[in-house]
């Protein structure tokens, strides 16, 4: 008799009402797992991209566009995460889903408006740059990648936390450079 099995005669011998305890698996329960990555994104992401979206009309359009690029980018990472970190059930039962595209759609539309919302900041143009952000990017992405493939293959270190410490090193390169 497993431990399991002891408690559930200890259980039915107290409360002689209670005939038959058992474990449900996933396959037995009333949804699944299936629906849970897509119901938790729709759940969570949904409305906290709806409320900014509703407060802030001025701030539609980057969220829209961080949304998409967000959006194209989920299913992309999720190529890194599959290997050892995340295994999600989809809708569709393949590796990547439409929860990836609506993920990183939110995600990314939540990103990029948080800070401006939270500390009531608004967008205003700015006169001259001295420099092109093209200069910026690539060196930053360069910086992203050459750690998450050092740390992540070479190390062996898991994707989630070679992503973190990948993700940490550049907004330390955006910090001081702003």
């Amino acid at each position: 008799m497993s431990g399991g099995e002891k408690i559930v005669n200890k259980i039915s011998k107290r409360n002689h009402s209670l005939t038959e305890i058992r474990f449900v698996s996933h396959t037995e329960s009333m949804f699944g797992y299936q629906y849970a990555y897509f119901l938790g994104v729709m759940t969570i992401g949904f409305p906290v991209w709806l409320l900014l979206f509703l407060l802030r009309p001025d701030l539609r359009h980057k969220m829209i566009v961080f949304g998409l690029i967000g959006g194209i980018a989920g299913p992309i990472s999720e190529f890194f995460y599959l290997r050892d970190y995340w295994h999600p059930i989809t809708i569709t039962g393949w590796p990547i889903g439409i929860e990836d595209v609506l993920f990183g759609f939110f995600a990314g539309g939540i990103g990029s408006v948080l800070y401006e919302e939270l500390f009531g900041k608004h967008f205003t143009q700015r006169h001259k740059r001295t420099e092109h952000w093209i200069f910026f990017i690539f060196p930053l992405i360069a910086v992203f990648l050459l750690t998450f493939d050092k740390l992540f293959p070479q190390w062996r270190i898991n994707s989630i936390y070679a992503s973190a410490i990948a993700f940490l090193l550049t907004a330390i390169v955006i910090i001081f450079k702003r």
